[in-house]
Order: structure tokens, then C-alpha cells, then sequence
């Protein structure tokens, strides 16, 4: 069986990025937690009263703020430097479309499209430094994923440690 998207993305992150094991691991975590604070985790999410999320990160599409398009273009940044990522085909033709919609890409698909947006997307070494441990995952979060507006941003901190603290229960510390 060949690696998966996520596992391959890991790996040249990984590789690059000089991470050991435990930073992967860390780093796999806090996509796991993201997700659950965007989606609960589903892949197939819609943003509720018909709003432009889509998928487990909740990419907004065109009529939203077209972040679709963005992590579709930032996947390929990523793949020159990174080098390949091996999404599926139904994954890469619904990327490449006018207007991608991530909740009919497949989880594994997007949680490799979610690092390698991160990546491309942050000015140096933060996915690394996170992955380290040396970045808390909620601000990392409200930074370089959430995209509100400014004077939302206690009340959506608020929402990080509130989830979290459901998370941990439902699902463990350090998963």
C-alpha cells in the first residue's frame, strides 16, 4: 500500500523542517485539534445556515473568502519545495476546479492541504516551531488558520480553550 497524502506531507515537513518523531506527532495533533475546533472532524462539514466553509478546516469558497483557491495555490508552492504530495485523483480534480469545495475532498487529502497551506502561508519557520512545541496551538490557530476580523478575536480565543477542554474528554491529552 502506498503512503498516504497526510503521511507524505508529514514526512517532507518532517525531513525539511529537521523534526523528530515526537515534533510529527505534536504537529498531527494540533491539525487533529483544528479540525476539531473548525468541523468537529468532518470531513464532508458544511458551515451551518449555508455559509462558504466546506470540509474538516472549513475553506471558504468564492463566495466566502475564497480560501479554496488560495490553499490550492499554496499546495503547489509547497510541492516545488517540499515535493510531491500524493492526493488522491478525485482529490486533485475537485482542487483543480473553478471553485474547490473541500467537503468532497477527502480527509486525508485535506489534512495535507492544511499543512502545506500553513507552510506556504507562514512568514518562516512557524509550522516548524509549533511542531517543536515552542508556538501554543491556539494562537497558531487564530494567526495563520482563522481568518476574522480583529475585534473577534477574544471571543474566538475563548472558543479555542472551550473546545479543547472537550476535546481532551472526548478524545484524549495528547491526541
Amino acid at each position: 500500500m502506498s503512503e498516504s497524502a497526510y503521511a507524505s506531507v508529514l514526512n517532507n515537513v518532517k525531513e525539511k523542517k529537521e523534526l523528530t518523531s515526537e515534533d510529527v506527532a505534536r504537529l498531527d495533533a494540533v491539525v487533529r485539534r483544528v479540525g476539531f475546533v473548525e468541523s468537529k472532524n468532518d470531513p464532508r462539514a458544511l458551515q451551518g445556515e449555508g455559509g462558504p466553509g466546506r470540509g474538516e478546516f472549513q475553506f471558504e469558497v468564492s463566495s466566502g473568502s475564497g480560501a479554496n483557491k488560495t490553499a490550492a495555490a499554496r499546495l503547489k508552492t509547497f510541492e516545488k519545495i517540499y515535493g510531491p504530495v500524493k492526493l488522491s485523483k478525485a482529490d486533485r480534480k475537485e482542487l483543480e476546479s473553478e471553485d474547490p469545495d473541500f467537503s468532497k475532498i477527502s480527509q486525508d487529502g485535506q489534512r495535507a492541504i492544511v499543512i502545506a497551506d500553513w507552510v506556504a502561508k507562514t512568514p518562516g519557520d512557524e509550522v516548524g516551531e509549533l511542531a517543536r512545541g515552542a508556538i501554543d496551538p491556539g494562537d497558531f490557530w487564530m494567526d495563520y488558520h482563522w481568518a476574522g476580523a480583529e475585534e473577534d478575536r477574544p471571543a474566538k480565543r475563548q472558543q479555542w480553550d472551550r473546545e479543547m477542554v472537550d476535546y481532551r474528554r472526548l478524545v484524549g491529552g495528547q491526541n
